[in-house]
């Protein structure tokens, strides 16, 4: 319902990318939009990616940070190996309006133990949680959540793949 109603605001963009579009709204929503690589979904030129540059927040309404896709910007700045390994196949419109179907090079695969992140984002008062009556409301720093995870991957590539 909350994407629904942001697509519905004067001057949404999104992204291009046909299984992870972004929106965004903005003074730099074009900018956010503007490239999304097909075969690195959160990373370099990614909208992800750029909000990770820019120092940007994440804001999560009723989720955790199993359902949030943004830290994948460490895996792909890490280049695990895994993201190989997790290929997909999609329906891509390039620019010229061709349909076809490319098997992504690298796709990241489930966000559900970027939970892990935020006992550490809580301790250094990057994380903030707020109920609204039954809804949690999360807002982190991506810089500081991506740094941190970038660290753990260079000591185990797996460290999102498990508990």
């Amino acid at each position: 319902a909350i994407a629904d109603a942001i697509f519905r605001v004067p001057g949404v963009k999104r992204s291009t990318h046909p299984l992870v579009s972004v929106l965004a709204v903005g003074a730099r929503a074009a900018e956010y939009t503007r490239t999304h690589p097909l075969h690195a979904s959160e990373g370099p030129e990614s909208p992800c990616f750029r909000l990770y540059e820019a120092g940007g927040k994440v804001l999560l309404f009723g989720v955790d940070m199993g359902n949030c896709t943004a830290p994948h910007v460490a895996e792909y700045i890490v280049d695990c190996s895994y993201l190989r390994e997790n290929v997909r196949n999609v329906l891509h419109v390039d620019a010229d309006g061709k349909r076809q179907f490319v098997r992504l090079e690298r796709y990241p695969g489930t966000s559900q133990y970027f939970t892990k992140l935020q006992p550490y984002l809580e301790k250094v008062g990057a994380l903030r949680n707020v109920a609204l009556e039954n809804y949690l409301i999360t807002l982190f720093d991506l810089r500081t959540a991506v740094d941190y995870a970038v660290e753990r991957l260079h000591e185990d590539e797996q460290y999102f793949l498990h508990p």
